[in-house]
Formats: C-alpha cells, structure tokens, sequence
C-alpha cells in the first residue's frame, strides 16, 4: 500500500472530467509554495526527486487538496539539457539564465545535439519523479514538457523565459506600458497547439522522452 493515498480525490476528478460529482475537486500547481511548506531549500527540492515527490504529497495531504499536481518548473529541463545555463535559488524555483543565449546565430542551430535522456541536465531525475509518484502515491504518472514556443524563448531570446510574472508586475504598475500590452494583445494572432493525443505523441517522441519508454513502462503512453 503507498503511503500516501488520494484514490478518493482522484476518483472525484475522474467523475468532475466525466460525468460530474458532488464538488469541485480542487488541485493546484504549488510546487514553490510545497518547497516553502517543505523547508527545503530550492536548490534541493528541485534537484531531488525523491525530495520533490515526498514535498508536494505532504504538502497537498495536510492541506486536503484533491490530488496533488507534480508539475514543477518543466519549462526549464529540456532547455537546460540542451545546453542553457540552470540556474537554482534557496527561495524560489530555479530559472534558466538567458542573457546569453545558446542561439544567436542560425549556425548556432546547427550546433544543437538531441539531449539525452538518461544524462542530459535532469532529465534522468523526470523519470525518478514519476517512478516516486508512482511509489508514494500510487498514482499512474505522466509526463510533462515544455511547449515548443516556450523552449525556443529560452534558448533564442535574451532575458525573456517564462516571463508571465514580470510583464503582470508591469502591467499592474505602468499604465502606459498596460497600454501597449492591451494594444499588442489585440493585434496578435493565436496559434493554439492541438490538444489531440496524437498532437502529445509526436512531441514527446521528438523530445525523446518516449523513445526509452519500453525501459521505462510507467510513463508509456498507452
């Protein structure tokens, strides 16, 4: 039996996703508020698995969430497994130091070699993470991946990354500069990534997290 068990939660999520249920089910993305609950230090909760795991469980267990949400700073490891530099903190989660960029020039994309998933930057520690849900919780683990626009911000451009915080911070405290944003918004043209399975396949393979799936059979796409 694992030690901690959200069978009841998950069920009710199932159910909310299907047919409904009686409430709501509540589930968060917490990971720095987990590290902080945790009183691990960033540079350690995000850079050990069995810590990561054992953190967002407790963390979820003591405040009745429904089930506890393993997503951590994923837009950071396929960056960093090609090349960028990581960068960890005591207090927050870790960040991708992108005032150099690793591309410049278009001879620089050549340069690039496919990261390797069992020693590349940590995407070894993707597959612990999902091996310790699957041993704390037990719960069927799945993985998680930076979108593609995401991941060539953090390797092309300088200084940007994920940069939702500081342009609300921006937003919120200069009105000309809420403005401008107010007015590119309405000029820009979305592209929404397909939500299909057959969409996420083709990505993983790419990033080749599922090419060492019949190694690993519990992140195997079924």
């Amino acid at each position: 039996m694992s030690e901690f068990d959200f069978s009841d939660s998950i069920a009710r999520l199932s159910s909310a996703m299907t047919t409904g249920c009686d409430e709501v089910p509540f589930i968060a993305q917490m990971h720095e508020f987990a590290m902080c609950e945790s009183g691990i230090p960033g540079d350690e909760f995000y850079t050990d698995a069995k810590k990561f795991v054992r953190g967002i469980c407790e963390t979820a267990e003591r405040f009745g969430f429904d089930t506890p949400s393993f997503i951590g700073d994923v837009y950071n490891v396929e960056a960093q497994a090609l090349g960028c530099r990581f960068v960890t903190f005591k207090d927050m989660a870790p960040a991708i130091e992108n005032s150099d960029p690793l591309v410049k020039t278009e001879k620089d994309i050549s340069r690039l070699k496919a990261p390797d998933p069992y020693s590349s930057g940590r995407m070894p520690m993707v597959f612990e993470i999902m091996q310790e849900i699957k041993d704390l919780a037990g719960m069927t683990p799945f993985p998680c991946y930076c979108a593609p626009f995401t991941l060539a911000s953090h390797v092309i451009v300088s200084a940007a990354g994920n940069a939702a915080g500081t342009g609300a911070r921006v937003a919120l405290l200069n009105k000309s500069a809420r403005m401008e944003i107010e007015d590119l918004v309405r000029r820009v043209e979305k592209l929404r990534q397909p939500s299909s399975r057959c969409f996420s396949n083709i990505l993983s393979m790419r990033l080749r997290y599922l090419t060492v799936a019949n190694r690993f059979p519990i992140c195997r796409v079924q």
